[in-house]
């Protein structure tokens, strides 16, 4: 039976009627007024779970936390001071105008950022919005249609709450025998040890086509790939690792509804309440208006606020022996300090084959990035101690991270080439001012402390060379603009200087990149190129986005994972392909340093009415109205570029899929081996390609493509 053993409870909260202070009337009629407050009923619920466990999570049923959010009154005045403060942030998006008209081979919709926000504050204006919460959710709806990872906007009431569908549980998509479409199964009943019970496929949800409204859900992702989108939803054991358990189970902001209901193909129909949970003080709360003011505050620095949104939620699988952080994974032979990336050795029939995998790029802790660094130096050298001929690169589930840890594990891989990418930013009056004025000063023979700050950084030209792999001699010869696209104006290509020691330093988290500077000399390569393989999920992003197309430029090949259940190909890399992430607190400090220490008193009259003007005006309140202060809201600050197109579309816009697709099956849910092993089948032994995910090229275009061994598609 479907659900086994998890038929929907009520869980709903009773409020006790105490009188507040801030509430001093005490007729009865008040005090059963507030205790039907949904605010004061969450409030009551908080106080109990703290006096069992301060740290929380704390839980409450979502439809009470919904209707506390919808209980927050909306301030007209505050509401269009921040919709109208955030578009001078916006124009540091790097595809905003892209976005507006996307290029052929982009899968999803196309967005007008600043036109859809012209339309909320319409909706201000005329009173349209009907609380605080309805304001927010529209604006982190309209977002979230970038698809862009890089792009986010955690706002204040908005975040307070996680939702959860904890109790149908995270979801997984598996087929039968690899080779039949997948079917979507509950990871709980998959996971049932009742010998009795079989897990049955779920059919729809609340009514509805499970394949189908899960896709939609999964358009609420910051993926920019269906097939991410979709894979987004799901558990899997690298998504744990990161903390999570797919799409599905949690999402911040975004109401699930009261319960969800599953009808299987066995017949059974179960119901599931929804939960909600936060780790924030729910005190001093009495209604709505209290929420607004504890929560929806123009301080900067407060102590909820500034905690990091990320909560660790209940653990699904029993800890096994050994890392806390890779506990879902096999033993290790090397692992890193925070099991960021570790590698394996398969036996039996892939005993030369061995796993370098990676699901983030982060380097966690103060020395996370050397440790990173130093662990696949390690693997390698095991590996060709053990003779290792094949080497699997997992990248599932890794969002990215540390910038040159990307570039570092390519070079390491692949010691004899060099990063053949590039990148440009979108031309704005806001970046010209910044970059100019940081060039100067830093060229003006004086060294201060606030030269210091800003030099090896990303507004310094010393931090980049040209295509050609020479300095830029100023501002100007960088910054252009050149024009592309559709009349867009973006910079000049560019690439880190990766010989520039104290740049990669400071911005890495203490590392030289391999094969430059004082890690010059390295290794001799372990893996040909055509011995090894990328597996990926599509999620990968970021800086993960980076290194993948190194390698892809460089004839590695790569194996997608799941996906949408239909045949055909996926994209190797759906997340978002942006170069750099720029947080709003980032932009904001830059903007105060330039007026504050480097502008003259006519400068700072000039550029008052620009949209850096703004930024310095008004940012304060937009970052104290995000999540850690601005850190939670961000741009994507760079676009990489294929260096041989010459309209330079930003690869965020290409689609690029991989050379082969696999479905996960049920022995692969709970253990990484056997989908290694599918993989090595399929790379290195001929095996099983879904019909349709393999590219049939010419043969003479198979090496300029990266196709040295092509996949097969037979069964």
């Amino acid at each position: 039976m479907g659900g086994l053993g998890r038929v929907l409870t009520s869980l709903s909260v009773l409020a006790a009627a105490s009188v507040g202070l801030a509430h001093p009337s005490s007729s009865p009629n008040a005090l059963e007024k507030r205790a039907d407050e949904p605010c004061k009923q969450v409030a009551d619920s908080y106080e109990k779970q703290f006096a069992k466990d301060p740290d929380g999570p704390f839980f409450v049923s979502a439809e009470l936390a919904h209707e506390c959010l919808t209980s927050v009154p909306i301030n007209k005045g505050d509401a269009l001071r921040l919709v109208d403060g955030l578009t001078s942030f916006w124009k540091w998006q790097s595809t905003i105008d892209f976005l507006k008209d996307p290029p052929p081979g982009y899968l999803l919709p196309e967005t007008d950022l600043v036109g859809e926000l012209k339309k909320i504050r319409e909706k201000v204006t005329k009173g349209e919005y009907g609380n605080e919460y309805e304001l927010q959710a529209a604006l982190s709806a309209l977002a979230r249609t970038t698809h862009d990872g890089h792009f986010g906007l955690q706002l204040d009431a908005a975040s307070v709450f996680k939702f959860r569908r904890s109790r149908a549980g995270p979801l997984v998509s598996v087929s039968e025998d690899g080779k039949a479409l997948p079917k979507i199964y509950s990871f709980y009943d998959l996971n049932a040890t009742d010998a009795q019970f079989t897990p049955s496929p779920i059919k729809k949800i609340d009514g509805k086509d499970a394949v189908e409204w899960l896709r939609e859900k999964s358009l609420e992702g910051n993926t920019q790939d269906p097939d991410a989108l979709y894979n987004d939803m799901f558990y899997s054991i690298p998504t744990e690792a990161n903390g999570g358990f797919g799409g599905f189970y949690t999402q911040t902001g975004v109401y699930t509804g009261p319960s969800v209901t599953f009808t299987f193909e066995n017949g059974t129909t179960t119901e599931y309440e929804n939960r909600a949970s936060f780790k924030f003080p729910f005190t001093e709360i009495e209604d709505g208006k209290d929420f607004y003011k504890k929560f929806c505050s123009e301080e900067l620095g407060k102590g909820y606020k500034k905690r990091d949104d990320s909560m660790e939620a209940a653990p699904v699988l029993e800890p096994r022996a050994g890392s806390k952080k890779r506990r879902p994974f096999p033993d290790a032979v090397v692992e890193s300090k925070n099991g960021d990336v570790a590698g394996y050795f398969l036996d039996g029939d892939h005993g030369d084959t061995a796993v370098l995998s990676a699901y983030t790029f982060e380097g966690s802790g103060n020395d996370g990035s050397i440790k990173f660094q130093e662990a696949v130096t390690e693997f390698l050298t095991e590996c060709k101690k053990a003779g290792k001929k094949k080497l699997i690169i997992d990248i599932i589930s890794n969002g990215g991270g540390t910038i040159l840890l990307g570039y570092d594990m390519f070079k390491q891989l692949l010691p004899d080439h060099e990063p053949n990418d590039a990148f440009n930013i979108r031309a704005h009056e806001q970046l010209d001012i910044i970059g100019t004025k940081v060039h100067d000063i830093l060229n003006d023979n004086k060294e201060t402390a606030a030269d210091r700050e800003e030099r090896d950084g990303i507004y310094d030209l010393d931090s980049y060379v040209n295509m050609k792999g020479k300095k830029f001699k100023d501002w100007d010869e960088f910054y252009g603009p050149e024009t592309v696209g559709n009349g867009y104006k973006f910079s000049h290509l560019a690439r880190w200087d990766l010989n520039n020691k104290e740049s990669s330093e400071r911005g890495s988290g203490g590392i030289v990149v391999s094969g430059y500077h004082d890690r010059v000399n390295v290794p001799e390569k372990v893996f040909e190129k055509d011995d090894m393989v990328i597996l990926t999920d599509g999620t990968c992003g970021s800086t993960c986005a980076i290194f993948t197309n190194l390698m892809q430029k460089a004839g590695v090949r790569t194996i997608g994972v799941g996906g949408r259940p239909r045949e055909g190909p996926m994209q190797a890399v759906g997340g978002v392909k942006g170069a750099q992430v720029l947080t709003y607190q980032r932009i904001f400090q830059t903007a105060s340093v330039v007026f504050n220490t480097y502008a003259s008193d006519q400068e700072k009259r000039e550029w008052a009415g620009t949209d850096l003007g703004e930024i310095y005006r008004t940012g304060k309140y937009i970052l104290a109205r995000t999540v850690q202060d601005g850190k939670g809201a961000r741009v994507n600050y760079r676009n990489a570029i294929d260096p041989k197109d010459d309209k330079r579309t930003p690869l965020q816009f290409v689609y690029e899929a991989a050379n082969c697709r696999i479905w996960m099956t049920r022995h692969m849910v709970k253990d990484m081996k056997p989908l290694w092993i599918a993989a090595a089948e399929a790379a290195f032994k001929g095996g099983y390609c879904i019909s349709g995910s393999t590219p049939d090229l010419p043969r003479d275009d198979r090496k300029e493509n990266g196709l040295f061994r092509p996949f097969s598609t037979s069964f």
